[in-house]
C-alpha cells in the first residue's frame, strides 16, 4: 500500500493518521454532546409533533397570510404560522431546539445554558388553538400540562 505524505499545518502526516485523527475527533464530539444531553435532561422531553397536524401548504399559508398583513399581528404561532392578534390569548412553550419538544419547566435553566450559545432559547408563542391542542394531548398523556405550556 503506498502511503501519500499530506500537508496539514506544516507538519507532514500520513493519510491513515490524519483519518484515525479525524474518526477519533468525531467520536469524541459525539460522545460529549451524549454526556451533556444526559446531564441536564431531568424529566422527559415531550414531543408533541401529533398534537397539531398541518400540512405545508397550511403552513405556507398561513405564512404568506402573516407576512402579508404583518401589521395586523402582535406576534407569530411557531406551530401552524398564523398570526397572533392578541398575545394575551397566546402560551408560551419552551422547546429543545423546536417548538415540537417541550423540556419541562426544572430543566429550563440547563435549556438556556445549552441552546443559549447558538442564539436560541427555545421560547415559541403558540396561539390560543395550538395551545389548546398541545395542553390536551400532554393531558391525554399522563402529563401535568402546567409544566410544559404556559398562558401568556
Amino acid at each position: 500500500m503506498e502511503k501519500q505524505k499530506l500537508e496539514n499545518f506544516g507538519v507532514a502526516l500520513y493519510e491513515p493518521l490524519v483519518d484515525a485523527i479525524e474518526k477519533l475527533s468525531e467520536k469524541h464530539k459525539e460522545r460529549k454532546k451524549q454526556e451533556e444531553e444526559k446531564s441536564w435532561n431531568k424529566l422527559p422531553i415531550v414531543d408533541v409533533s401529533d398534537a397539531n397536524k398541518n400540512s405545508w401548504q397550511t403552513w405556507d399559508k398561513n405564512d404568506d397570510h402573516f407576512n402579508c398583513n404583518i401589521e395586523k399581528y402582535q406576534e407569530q404561532c411557531f406551530v401552524c404560522a398564523k398570526g397572533i392578534k392578541n398575545i394575551k390569548n397566546s402560551y408560551i412553550i419552551r422547546g429543545y431546539g423546536c417548538p415540537t419538544h417541550l423540556v419541562h419547566k426544572e430543566d429550563h435553566n440547563e435549556l438556556e445554558n445549552g441552546l443559549g450559545k447558538n442564539g436560541d432559547m427555545g421560547c415559541y408563542f403558540t396561539g390560543s388553538c395550538c395551545g389548546s391542542k398541545i395542553k390536551k394531548y400532554l393531558k391525554e398523556h399522563g402529563y401535568n400540562h402546567k409544566d410544559y405550556i404556559y398562558k401568556f
